[in-house]
């Protein structure tokens, strides 16, 4: 049978290890011991000099305090730890180690390597052993375990040392109810040795680790599968705060399975007052860039003291760096971790792949008071895939989530999901954070989506700079201090492709909560271009639903502006969409109702494309209009679309209006076209100063060149046997010579409603006509087939020339030159035989007592015009017409006040 070796450290002769030791005087000997079965397996360390054993043959710990000048031992010592370090790596298995004296210096000596599996004891009493270095620079190492499975350190207080607890290629190592503080290396060091237990119960003080004054708390490197747990990190056992530089860091290797705290809260750690980071996991290390993997962070209080009421923070609660599938938090109850009170609560930084967090408080004490972070969740660098959701981010002093940027490093394709993001959350009412809800800058691919993001104390989100393909959806945006999202530049970087879809913003969409609106506007996109708001409902924001101001090329559609999901009004309290020095815009098939002023409001820009948008729902009360203009244009807006889009044959594009004032005011600008409307409530309006008279030849200048508008003079309506109908108009355009133009005509069914101004709630149409040299062209219109046609109806027109400027309708001119026609239709199908049938209408509804000329004409098989009563009044009048059989019939009489 082989003897077994010993291998021992041996520094050189006259380094400052051996000062002052004579040990060495035999250095280089190696001494063989064997022992015999069943040896004592227990050292007691009851020496507290710095001696080695200089005789392991006998199998006892003893040291030598006196030697005579020929080296001889004149006094016997006793076991020092030095010794008893030796004496238990002469033994293959496991040995205990005990004291019996504390505390214990290092200040001489640098301890001997632990080779074979050693549990160390420190109970002292009621009391640990403390093994005391010298502190400082000067300080030595402690405790190195270098192959040595299966060691355990147990109720030691370690100060002043370089690296007190070491554990190189030592798997299976336990530290538990140790103190360690005021050390300038790592207090606990794994190198290469899997499957540690550092911790426990954290009630239980042999159990637990108090961690604190150290360079570093907790070193993972080389090998994974720790658990670290229970542990006092940067707080004494009083709840006084005592520091790390560095609370736990991992590196390389050292996830795999690893575990930091529990979701049993006697398990859980309290890491704090780091002046760097909490918990720092990235793969850098032992001369390697490999990825930290497989590591979960849950259940801690990072950044507070034990209670988790009080700020204890760190420069940073979490870093994450170059890493795959770092999981921080768990959705089971107690998984969370609390990371309050921080410079930044967690950091997921540069190669950061693939990252969880999860089920975390990030700003708030356990009582939902704020214990606030600067910034609650920051994305940085490289950081990708990763996924930040259902934590509660709220209280912190900065932002709630950031994604940035460092220098030209890009996070892309992380997801910010299912957060409660700002104050009076569901989950609890808890404060908003002090900047913006999410900011994202500079950043790739980043989906923001069904997050409750409420009373930030800037904007609710924002997207900044080189940022592009960004999507914020299905998100609750309410009560920010200013507008719900911001889309802006940063630096001259401008994002792109952004999408804001399916939001509420401002607006509950569950129909549950009221008074959400945000501090500004809904939507504000300020000097960027090609971002899309589509299918968002945004109501009750103090100023616009949705701002587009500077650059252009945006799409706005599909939305809900002013209307909550039941179509009940929930005003903005200035326009549903405002465009301000923004063109090529497309704002299309969007309700817009019940906002304060206009539905649509385009200022000094061009190119804004308006179509197919609904400005009241059908059935809606009355309250559902906007309070002034559906669409208004002013300061210079030109080469605006409200309507179909001409240059492109779209026929698809005409909007629905129904404002108070005015379907549309065109109040400067010129070359504005509006095509293939409906305007049921109220007329276009040139110059924002009621209906316009025509002036012969057309030359005026002003908005849209004030262009006249055509005079219908005649209307026949034919039924047809199944059921539709063709509309015959004609009338007349005077305007520029030798010019084409554009005639549409619409019917107005709304036909017993009371207004001053010309209405059309159908479009019917369209003709081109040019001008003689004179400026006149007569015009003759003639519908498709339509259906459903109503019994009356009024039919107006308006004109566009071939810049696109368009006309006021026809109709009530205050000047009463206009020709005012409607149709009656079905009323003198199969009449009794030679039987006289009167027809009333009654002018009064539709006239301020200046109408002169009303042609009455009846086109039905076998019937004529009787006559008509036109008595002479000075207020509005009426006519009766009375009709017998007669193919058709016309007759004109004059109808005015005074």
């Amino acid at each position: 049978m082989d003897a077994p070796s010993l291998r021992l450290s041996v520094p050189p002769f006259g380094s400052r290890t051996s000062r002052r030791s004579r040990f060495w005087r035999w250095a280089g000997t190696v001494v063989v011991a064997a022992f015999a079965a069943g040896a004592s397996s227990q050292i007691v360390v009851d020496d507290v000099a710095e001696r080695w054993d200089d005789d392991l043959s006998d199998g006892v710990c003893r040291t030598c305090a006196e030697y005579d000048d020929q080296g001889n031992c004149v006094a016997a010592g006793g076991c020092t730890l030095f010794a008893a370090i030796q004496n238990a790596n002469l033994t293959p298995g496991s040995e205990t180690l005990t004291f019996a004296v504390s505390p214990v210096p290092v200040v001489e000596l640098e301890l001997p390597w632990i080779e074979s599996p050693l549990i160390i004891d420190g109970t002292v009493g009621t009391s640990r052993v403390q093994i005391v270095g010298e502190g400082g620079e000067d300080g030595l190492r402690g405790l190195l375990f270098v192959g040595a499975p299966g060691s355990e350190v147990r109720n030691v207080d370690l100060s002043g040392l370089s690296f007190p607890l070491q554990f190189d290629d030592s798997p299976g190592a336990r530290v538990q109810g140790c103190v360690l503080r005021d050390n300038t290396g790592s207090a606990i060091l794994m190198q290469n040795s899997e499957g540690a237990v550092i911790g426990g119960d954290r009630s239980d003080p042999h159990l637990r680790n108090v961690i604190i004054g150290n360079h570093t708390g907790i070193s993972l490197q080389g090998a994974g599968g720790h658990s670290v747990l229970g542990n006092l990190i940067g707080v004494d056992e009083t709840g006084q705060p005592r520091g790390n530089r560095t609370g736990i860091t991992i590196g390389a290797g050292g996830g795999d399975g690893t575990v930091i705290g529990s979701d049993d809260p006697d398990f859980r750690n309290v890491i704090s007052n780091s002046e760097g980071t909490g918990v720092n996991v990235s793969g850098t290390g032992l001369g390697t860039s490999e990825p930290v993997r497989d590591v979960t962070i849950l259940g801690n209080y990072i950044g507070t003291d034990p209670t988790g009421r009080v700020a204890a923070g760190n420069g940073r609660g979490i870093v994450i760096g170059r890493s795959v599938g770092i999981v921080v938090g768990r959705l089971a109850e107690g998984g969370g971790n609390l990371i309050s009170g921080n410079g930044d609560g967690i950091w997921l930084n540069h190669l950061a792949a693939s990252a969880t967090v999860q089920g975390n408080t990030v700003g708030l004490g356990v009582d939902g008071e704020p214990v606030p972070n600067e910034n609650g969740v920051v994305i940085r660098g490289e950081a990708v895939r990763s996924l930040v959701w259902f934590n509660l981010i709220a209280g912190n002093r900065g932002d709630g989530v950031v994604v940035t940027k460092v220098n030209d490093l890009v996070p892309d394709d992380n997801e910010i999901r299912n957060n409660e993001i700002g104050g009076d959350t569901l989950r609890a009412a808890a404060p908003g954070n002090g900047g913006v809800g999410v900011r994202i800058v500079d950043a790739s691919a980043t989906t923001v989506s069904e997050n409750h993001i409420e009373a930030n104390g800037e904007h609710g989100v924002v997207v900044e700079g080189l940022s592009t393909r960004t999507v914020i959806a299905s998100n609750h945006i309410w009560r920010s201090a200013k507008d719900g999202v911001r889309i802006r530049p940063f630096e001259d970087r401008e994002p792109s492709a952004t999408v804001i879809r399916r939001n509420g913003i401002g607006v509950d969409t569950t129909g549950a909560r009221d008074g959400v609106g945000n501090g500004e506007s809904g939507v504000r996109v300020q000097d960027v271009s090609s971002q899309t708001v589509e299918n968002n409902e945004i109501g009750r924001n103090a100023e616009y639903g949705i701002a587009l101001v500077g650059g252009g090329a945006h799409e706005v559609r599909f939305n809900t502006i002013g209307l909550d999901r039941d179509f009940t009004p929930v005003p903005n309290g200035e326009s549903g969409i405002i465009v301000v020095s923004s063109d090529d815009n497309i704002i299309h098939e969007n309700m817009i109702a019940a906002n304060a002023e206009h539905g649509v409001h385009v200022r000094a820009s061009e190119n804004v494309w308006v179509a197919a948008n609904g400005f009241r729902y059908p059935n809606a009360p009355f309250s559902a209009r906007n309070g002034r203009v559906d669409v208004m244009l002013d300061q210079g807006a030109s080469r605006n679309r409200i309507g179909n889009d001409l240059a492109s044959a779209q026929t698809e594009g005409g909007n629905a209006f129904y404002a108070v004032e005015a379907a549309v005011v065109v109040a400067s600008g010129d070359r504005n076209t509006l095509s293939g409307n409906q305007m049921p409530a109220g007329p276009i309006d040139l110059g924002d100063d009621g209906i316009d008279s025509w002036d012969p030849g057309d030359v005026d200048i002003g908005p849209n060149l004030y262009q006249n508008s055509p005079f219908v003079n005649e209307v026949a309506v034919f039924p047809g046997s199944d059921g539709t109908a063709v509309v015959i108009v004609n009338g007349e355009l005077i305007s520029a010579p030798s010019a084409t133009y554009r005639v549409e005509v619409f019917s107005d069914r709304t036909f017993d409603r009371p207004t001053l101004y010309p209405r059309a709630d159908a479009y019917l149409g369209a003709v081109e006509v040019t001008t003689d040299a004179d400026g006149n062209a007569a015009f003759e219109f003639i519908s498709e087939p339509l259906a459903g046609f109503p019994e009356r109806m009024w039919v107006s027109a308006t004109a566009t020339d071939a810049d696109g400027n368009t006309s006021e309708l026809s109709g009530l001119n205050s000047d009463a030159d206009a020709v005012i026609a409607f149709a009656l239709r079905g009323l003198f199908e199969d009449p009794p035989g030679g039987e006289e049938l009167e027809l009333p209408f009654d002018l009064r509804q539709w006239t301020g007592g200046t109408l002169r000329d009303v042609q009455l004409r009846v086109e039905a098989e076998g019937a004529r015009l009787l006559g008509a009563e036109a008595p002479r009044l000075p207020r509005p009048s009426s006519a009766r017409g009375r009709c017998r059989s007669a193919r058709s019939a016309t007759s004109t009489t004059r109808v005015g006040a005074g």
